[in-house]
């Protein structure tokens, strides 16, 4: 998954940022490096009649309350970062554990053996972690 989310931020056309007068990759990569904000007074009203979409409008600064969103550009390295350090344990997990469990709890789910053998068993395997 993160890869697909990385492929769509790094290859292709990410982000589009609008300005009259200045050549779009400049914009976007202006965009891209600064935060993006909603115009807080831009959220109300009929979209396409008093304002373009929500939050998003000219604003002027010192005047107008805007929410600055600084997550976008971070998303696919913290899921990368989580896969690898959901999966390192497991892979360190599975290269030192080398099957002891199953050899020690062999046996025991087969519907063959008597209760008595497999509390037994059960007992035997409680006794060796304690």
């Amino acid at each position: 998954f993160s890869l697909i989310v990385t492929a769509r931020q790094y290859v292709g056309d990410p982000i589009n940022c609008l300005a009259d007068g200045v050549p779009k990759q400049i914009m976007d990569s202006y965009c891209w490096i600064h935060s993006t904000f909603t115009v807080t007074k831009k959220i109300g009203g009929r979209v396409g009649k008093d304002i373009v979409q929500p939050g998003v409008g000219p604003y002027r600064e010192g005047e107008d309350v805007v929410k600055y969103h600084k997550y976008y550009q971070w998303v696919c390295f913290v899921l990368f970062f989580q896969a690898v350090f959901f999966y390192v344990p497991r892979y360190i997990w599975k290269i030192l554990e080398g099957g002891r469990i199953r050899a020690l709890v062999n046996g025991l789910d087969d519907v063959m053996i008597t209760e008595e053998q497999k509390a037994k068993g059960i007992k035997l395997l409680v006794d060796y972690f304690e």
